[in-house]
């Protein structure tokens, strides 16, 4: 008999869950995040030439007062209080 007989193989180990039953997202501080977002704008106006910068700002600035614009939209549609009850009709089925 060989040396490599007598041993048993040992069932490889359960994978173990991980924290909070997997469902939940680790956290990050909210500055990391800003910290993140500066570091990537200083990096992009390093490689990206003043004019396109310029455009870029401009087209960033119209999005957001459209956006602004579409926010007011809503809110004065959603104020608006209807003027009595609406009337229903009964429409035969033939």
């Amino acid at each position: 008999m060989a040396a490599s007989d007598n041993r048993r193989e040992t069932p490889p180990a359960e994978p173990t869950p991980p924290p909070q039953g997997g469902w939940e997202i680790p956290r990050e501080e909210p500055a990391a995040n800003a910290d993140v977002l500066t570091q990537l704008s200083e990096l992009l106006q390093e490689f990206v030439p003043e004019d396109l910068q310029k455009r870029i700002a401009e087209a960033v600035r119209e999005l957001l007062v459209a956006l602004r614009a579409l926010i007011d939209w809503l809110v004065e549609r959603l104020e608006r209080r209807p003027a009595g009850p609406v009337e229903v009709r009964d429409i035969p089925i033939l």
